[in-house]
């Protein structure tokens, strides 16, 4: 190992991209990553069938999908929108996204992990080298589209 810590190996010819390419993070599975299974057949249809409507109301500019999960709904409001912020806490989830997203070559979608319970805030000197998420822009619709509550 290096520096005597077990596991880690360096390769000193190895250029940073070549280093990158060969890192490996596949976990089975997380909180989120496998949403769709927690449903119900009908919850889910109506649940799809209520965002539809929404989306096929009109072209949208920018849409926000808080609580993204696997993409699902980021997916359908792709079709309605120029772009769509897609953000979700879930590392594995996320990161599922972006691979599906990068191998059909989508562009219209940017999945983000952030967590909504503590967005990032201004950051850098005076807090305006990086702007807070809520300055990053103005979507014109939000999607929070919730898990119904079992009684």
């Amino acid at each position: 190992g290096v520096d005597g810590r077990p596991g880690a190996v360096w390769y000193p010819n190895w250029t940073c991209h070549e280093t990158v390419e060969r890192l490996r993070w596949d976990p089975a599975r997380s909180t989120w990553s496998q949403y769709e299974h927690g449903y119900e057949a009908d919850d889910l249809q109506l649940k799809l069938a209520f965002v539809r409507r929404v989306l096929a109301q009109r072209r949208w500019s920018t849409v926000w999908d808080f609580g993204c999960n696997t993409g699902v709904y980021s997916r359908l409001a792709s079709e309605h929108a120029d772009s769509v912020l897609a953000l979700e806490a879930d590392q594995l989830a996320v990161d599922r996204l972006y691979r599906a997203l990068a191998q059909d070559g989508s562009t219209t979608i940017l999945p983000l992990v952030v967590d909504l319970a503590n967005p990032s805030s201004g950051l850098g000197w005076r807090g305006t080298e990086r702007m807070a998420l809520v300055d990053r822009g103005a979507p014109e619709l939000v999607l929070c589209v919730a898990r119904r509550a079992r009684r």
